[in-house]
C-alpha cells in the first residue's frame, strides 16, 4: 500500500474560513511511493497496474502524477483512516486524455464527476459532513470507443478538515520523514572531523584549525575536503596560510586539487602569494609592489605608477586627452573633462 492515512484527528474550531487545512493522506503528491506499480489497492483486481509518469501539471512544470489505466470501473482505495469524526473535503486535481466519468466515495458519500478531456487539469472536490465510512475511492469508468487504453491522470490528492479546499500541502508526517530521510542521508554520505591545536616552542607559536570531511558520490567514489588555517607567531614575523586540498576518488579517476594563500606580516609589511601561483604583492611604508617569479614587474610609490610593460587595450588617457586604438593604426582624441 503506497497511500496511508496516519495521525489522530482532532476536532477544531472551524469557524475561520471553515478550513482545518491539514492533510491526512501521506504520498498524497504524485499518489506514487518509492516508484512502485500497483500503489493503489485494487479492490477488484489485485493485479490492475497503475504507474507514475511525468507530465506538464497546473502551473506548467514537469511533474510526476499518478496515471491509471485499464481500469474499466475498477475501484481503487487509499487506506483507511482513523477517528473519523466531523466534517472533510477531499480534493484532487485529474486529467483525462478522453471524455469520461470519475467517481469519488469520500468517507461514505459518493458522486460522480463528468470529466472533458478539453478541459486540461480539472480540480475534483467533495464535502462530506457527516462520514459514515473511513477510506476514500476513486472509480474511472470509461464506455467510450476511443482507440488506445484508456488512462486517467490524478496529481495533488488531499483530505482536510472543513468544508473548503485549501492549496495542496504535504501531510506532517510526509514532512517528518522527509526530514528524518534528509538527516539519515547526510549521516551516511557525509564524515565531517573538525579540530584545533596550539603547538608552542621556544621561538615561535603555532596555531592551527582544520576541517576534514569525507562525502560519497555518485560515481562509486568518494571526496575528501579539507580546509586549514595556520597561523605562525615569530618574534618578528607573523605568517598565516589557508589551505584547501580536494582530493576525489571515483571508478574514472583520481586528482588531488589543492589550494593555499599566504600572507605575512613581517617588519618591511605585508607579503600576500598563493601556492603554485608566480605572483606575489607586496606591501611596506614606501611602495605597493607586484611580482612575477620573485621579479618585480610594477609598483606604486610617490603617486607614481612604474610598471615594465603596459599593453592597454582600450584606451590610454592623459589629461583631456586620450590614444584609442584604429583600424589602421592609433589615434589621438580629445576626452574633455571626464569624471
Amino acid at each position: 500500500m503506497a497511500i496511508i492515512a496516519t495521525g489522530t484527528i482532532t476536532i477544531a474550531d472551524l469557524s475561520d474560513g471553515h478550513s482545518g487545512g491539514r492533510n491526512y493522506i501521506r504520498n498524497s503528491k504524485n499518489m506514487i511511493y518509492e516508484d512502485r506499480h500497483r500503489v493503489i489497492e485494487d479492490t477488484a483486481h489485485a493485479n490492475t497496474e497503475c504507474m507514475s509518469g511525468e507530465i506538464e501539471v497546473m502551473d506548467g512544470s514537469i511533474d510526476y502524477a499518478l496515471r491509471m489505466s485499464d481500469f474499466n470501473n475498477i475501484t481503487y482505495r487509499l487506506d483507511t483512516l482513523p477517528h473519523i469524526n466531523g466534517e472533510y473535503i477531499y480534493s484532487v486535481w485529474v486529467k483525462p486524455p478522453f471524455d469520461m466519468d470519475v467517481k469519488l466515495n469520500v468517507l461514505g458519500l459518493e458522486q460522480t464527476f463528468p470529466l472533458e478531456s478539453d478541459d486540461g487539469w480539472t480540480r475534483l472536490e467533495l464535502y462530506n459532513p457527516s462520514p459514515t465510512s473511513d477510506y476514500v475511492d476513486i472509480t474511472p469508468m470509461y464506455s467510450g470507443t476511443a482507440s488506445g487504453t484508456p488512462y486517467l491522470y490524478f496529481y495533488e490528492s488531499m483530505l482536510e478538515l472543513g468544508d473548503v479546499a485549501t492549496d495542496w500541502k504535504p501531510a506532517p508526517e510526509d514532512t517528518e520523514e522527509a526530514v528524518n530521510d534528509i538527516q539519515t542521508d547526510v549521516a551516511q554520505l557525509m564524515e565531517r572531523v573538525s579540530n584545533a591545536e596550539l603547538l608552542v616552542r621556544s621561538d615561535h607559536i603555532v596555531s592551527t584549525v582544520m576541517e576534514s570531511s569525507v562525502y560519497s558520490t555518485d560515481v562509486s567514489g568518494r571526496i575528501e575536503n579539507r580546509v586549514a588555517s595556520e597561523v605562525t607567531q615569530r618574534n618578528n614575523a607573523i605568517d598565516a596560510a589557508f589551505t584547501t586540498v580536494t582530493q576525489t576518488y571515483g571508478s574514472t579517476k583520481d586528482y588531488v586539487d589543492e589550494a593555499k594563500t599566504n600572507i605575512r606580516f613581517d617588519s618591511d609589511g605585508i607579503h600576500i602569494g598563493k601556492s603554485n601561483d608566480p605572483f606575489e604583492m607586496d606591501l611596506s611604508n614606501q611602495k605597493l609592489s607586484f611580482k612575477d617569479n620573485g621579479n618585480e614587474v610594477a609598483y606604486i610609490s610617490n603617486q607614481v605608477l612604474s610598471i615594465q610593460n603596459a599593453k592597454v587595450l582600450s584606451r590610454f588617457a592623459i589629461g583631456k586627452f586620450a590614444f584609442v586604438p584604429t583600424d589602421t593604426g592609433m589615434a589621438l582624441i580629445y576626452i574633455g573633462d571626464e569624471n
